[in-house]
């Protein structure tokens, strides 16, 4: 098992397991457990060993490279395309579905706060 940090943030628990890791925020919520390959344990632990300029530097990178690959999906982007104009065309369809913000912001406040 391996510990390491992110910046002040919390330590990182890495746990080997017979196929590929475990890593855990120590003080992390339940459900925060994420299953990892060996490999990416590897990256991980290297990167934990980093300066914290090169650790942020890493991970931006990180980020703009699953950014970049959402990007081209153009199957979803066509898809949510698609799914805005069915729902752009229903509302034109039915104009009296729906209801104006500030109705619909008493009702979510009220609901939030048990009124």
């Amino acid at each position: 098992m391996t510990a390491g940090t992110l910046g002040s943030g919390p330590a990182i628990v890495v746990h080997p397991g017979p196929t590929g890791s475990i890593a855990k925020t120590a003080s992390g919520p339940p459900g925060s457990i994420l299953t990892m390959t060996e490999n990416a344990s590897t990256v991980l632990r290297e990167a934990l060993a980093l300066p914290a300029d090169e650790r942020a530097q890493v991970a931006a990178d990180l980020i703009a490279s699953i950014d970049e690959e959402r990007d081209d999906d153009t199957a979803v982007v066509a898809a949510w395309a698609q799914e805005l104009e069915r729902r752009a065309q229903q509302i034109l369809r039915d104009r009296s579905s729906g209801e104006d913000w500030v109705t619909a912001r008493e009702r979510i406040a009220g609901r939030l706060t048990g009124r």
